[in-house]
């Protein structure tokens, strides 16, 4: 009764506020509630499938290894540089390094597994690139 009696008190634009959020409120939990009735009611339409675990899945392997695609070898940075901006814009796995062995600048692509580097090395080849090579991936470790 108390809270009726305060209401009088409010203009009647505070009123229509108060309403309004009600209202919506209300509006909100009709809606919740026949969503949950309607997920209710539909439940799954087919049984899901049997959960497989690793160790019964069979002989198959997962290949970990991983490759680097070899784009080119370059005398200068500047001239690689180009090949990797190029590169850059289909394979955003693509960089460059100088090779402290051979000081020639080197642009690759990946790591990716052998399937993928294979694909990749294709399309290269495709787009003219001709001394594109695929080499095993060794990851240096960090200097301690």
């Amino acid at each position: 009764m108390g809270a009726i009696r305060m209401l009088g008190s409010l203009s009647s634009r505070e009123r229509a506020a108060i309403y309004a959020f009600g209202g919506g409120a209300f509006f909100l939990l009709l809606v919740f509630a026949a969503g949950a009735f309607m997920g209710r009611l539909s439940g799954p339409s087919q049984p899901a499938p049997p959960v497989v675990e690793a160790s019964t899945a069979g002989p198959e392997q997962v290949e970990t290894e991983r490759f680097l695609v070899e784009a080119g070898s370059f005398d200068s940075p500047a001239t690689g540089e180009d090949t990797l901006l190029q590169l850059r814009r289909q394979y955003t796995s693509a960089w460059g390094a100088t090779d402290p062995d051979d000081r020639r600048y080197h642009v690759y692509a990946g790591p990716y597994l052998s399937s993928e580097a294979e694909k990749v090395a294709s399309e290269l080849r495709a787009r003219g690139l001709e001394n594109v090579t695929i080499r095993p991936y060794a990851p240096k470790s960090p200097a301690r």
